[in-house]
């Protein structure tokens, strides 16, 4: 592996972290990991991992979302405590 080719692979691991991490939008991503365009950050990203930055980024937050509880979510009582399912 080049330099050059070692580099991008660096850019793009972290670029795939910031998008899983959420908060940043793709062009934003893309610039702060060095390249100088949205389009070439794409490009490269796709070429990559096989889709779209943005699409990845959905994918992949969607793969690692928490589980949501069975039960339901707990629910506040007028005294402002917190009702668990079990002492119903």
């Amino acid at each position: 592996m080049s330099p050059q080719q070692y580099l991008k692979h660096i850019r793009l691991r972290e670029a795939r972290t910031r998008l899983l991490a959420g908060g940043e939008d793709v062009t934003s991503v893309g610039l702060a990991v060095g390249y100088d365009s949205a389009s070439q950050f794409s490009r490269e990203y796709k070429r990559a991992y096989g889709s779209p930055p943005g699409q990845d980024a959905r994918s992949l937050r969607a793969a690692h979302a928490p589980l949501r509880s069975v039960e339901g979510p707990v629910r506040r009582r007028a005294s402002g405590r917190f009702a668990d399912h079990a002492s119903k």
